[in-house]
């Protein structure tokens, strides 16, 4: 469940269950079977269990970026001594980059995600 508490914490709020982690990594699992069985439903590929998740409580990067996709493309600035994540404008961004830039802080303090919008 490290993936739930990881999401959680970063969006500041109870937002993801395991639930409905689950319920997106048999989504995405429904997919790919889907595409392993255009290759034969004997081949090697298509009898491989699934990866996105196990009984431990562990989900793949795949659900954990597919859980992030309801959020679309949106930048946040995460800085620790703001309450929590602060929801910025690309003006604002552009902004705040060229700040840490002139402070010579930029490769300190910097950690982007692109979290693309659904398809």
């Amino acid at each position: 469940l490290c993936a739930q508490h990881c999401l959680n914490n970063l969006l500041q709020g109870e937002y993801f269950s395991p639930v409905e982690l689950a319920s997106i990594a048999h989504q995405l699992d429904e997919e790919e079977r889907m595409r392993m069985a255009e290759g034969g439903v004997t081949s090697e590929d298509y009898r491989q269990p699934s990866e996105n998740m196990d009984d431990s409580g562990f989900f793949s990067i795949q659900v954990i970026c597919n859980a992030l996709k309801k959020f679309g493309k949106h930048w946040f600035n995460l800085n620790s001594l703001l309450a929590g994540p602060e929801l910025i404008s690309d003006i604002c961004l552009a902004n705040l980059l060229t700040q840490l830039q002139q402070e010579d802080t930029l490769t300190q303090n910097l950690v982007l995600a692109v979290i693309p919008g659904r398809p």
